[in-house]
């Protein structure tokens, strides 16, 4: 009782700080999925769950399917303990136990180890320890360990067999959770040897972001088993019901934690990041429009200047405006502006042909006629 008590005190101290955090993580979480730019997605689309021409995602949805029916199919058939399925009791004694399953067969009883295995653990439930391991490892270590002699050893061997479920698991982390650069080559790898033509995706689902959260959940539960195990966490009290079935909770408890984050990771990507040759391509098409802009703009200043200083008097207006004002005068351009009659007709002529569009022709035309108009006044 009095680890009860200390639990539910832990509880109460760290539940609030761990929420808390919880919250802040959440919060950074969608704050970083917001600041993502629209630029990249917008530009080559954004993708779907499934691409039907990417042999990855074909193999991702495979594995996570895969994944999840085996997590399905272990809860359709959940190791029920005999203590569980005779409505007893933990402290109830061993003939209440067999005489409540006695009408029950092997596999109503999911109790795949014989009559004679079953025979010797009734009589292991019997004692008090041995029914108190049993509840936390379950059946499987003390009927297949054959060298095993005490707690300890029992209990390890069941760490192992705990071990090795998530250490699968965490092999299909590392597939489900691969990056888009690498699925991408992945992709061209597979289309190679089935003779298709290589076209790429221009965006990838990239869940990368997700490894990190999977090792530490199956780590954190890995970490949670091994203590409940090892009798450091929970405790078998009478009249408590279904929580003194420990190993029972853990199994589904386990599975239904490998079916979230599998079908979270799938279904939610972290990011949409496009393909490396989408981006130079994207930088690449931003640079020229760039250029075409600036050229434009010159284009057309270089005419409306030839056009000014074909005309004496403009030229004339426009050196004076450029004497009187002191932060823009350029005295050795005007001398030379004064000194020069005219510019060629021929040159002017050239730079007014290069005007391909109607626009550059009328912004020319409108800086004329405000230098005329100006000129008049004058």
């Amino acid at each position: 009782m009095a680890n009860t008590t200390l639990y539910t005190l832990a509880v109460a101290i760290f539940a609030p700080y761990a929420l808390r955090h919880g919250l802040t993580w959440l919060a950074r979480y969608r704050n970083r999925r917001a600041s993502v730019p629209n630029v990249e997605t917008s530009a080559v689309g954004k993708p779907q769950i499934l691409d039907r021409s990417s042999p990855s995602d074909w193999m991702i949805l495979a594995i996570t399917s895969l994944t999840i029916l085996i997590s399905l199919n272990n809860l359709l058939h959940i190791p029920w303990d005999l203590i569980a399925l005779a409505r007893a009791d933990a402290y109830d004694p061993s003939v209440t136990i067999r005489a409540n399953t006695m009408g029950k067969s092997l596999s109503e009883l999911r109790w795949p180890y014989g009559e004679a295995a079953l025979d010797a653990m009734y009589g292991k439930l019997g004692q008090y320890e041995s029914r108190r391991l049993y509840l936390r490892i379950g059946a499987a270590p003390l009927m297949e360990c054959k060298y095993c002699t005490s707690a300890k050893e029992y209990t390890g061997y069941a760490m192992i067999q705990t071990l090795f479920f998530h250490i699968s698991r965490l092999l299909v982390l590392g597939l489900v959770t691969c990056s888009s650069t690498t699925l991408q080559s992945l992709d061209a790898v597979l289309l190679r040897l089935a003779g298709s033509e290589v076209v790429l995706k221009e965006v990838g689902k990239d869940r990368s972001m997700w490894r990190k959260i999977g090792i530490w959940t199956i780590a954190a539960a890995v970490a949670f088993e091994s203590a409940v195990m090892n009798d450091y966490v929970g405790e078998i009290q009478k009249n408590q019901g279904w929580l003194n079935h420990i190993h029972t909770n853990l199994f589904i408890a386990r599975n239904l934690l490998v079916i979230a984050l599998f079908g979270l990771i799938f279904l939610q990507p972290s990011a949409l990041h496009p393909a490396p040759i989408t981006k130079v391509q994207l930088s690449m098409r931003s640079i020229a429009t760039s250029l075409e802009s600036t050229l434009l703009f010159t284009q057309a200043q270089h005419i409306g200047s030839d056009v000014l200083w074909r005309d004496p008097g403009l030229r004339e207006i426009v050196g004076g405006r450029a004497a009187q004002n002191p932060l823009r005068r350029d005295e050795e351009d005007i001398r030379e502006a004064k000194a020069s009659e005219a510019l060629p007709s021929a040159l002017v002529e050239g730079h007014w042909n290069t005007a391909k569009t109607a626009a550059q022709r009328a912004w020319a035309e409108s800086e004329v006629a405000n230098a005329k108009a100006e000129a008049g006044q004058n």
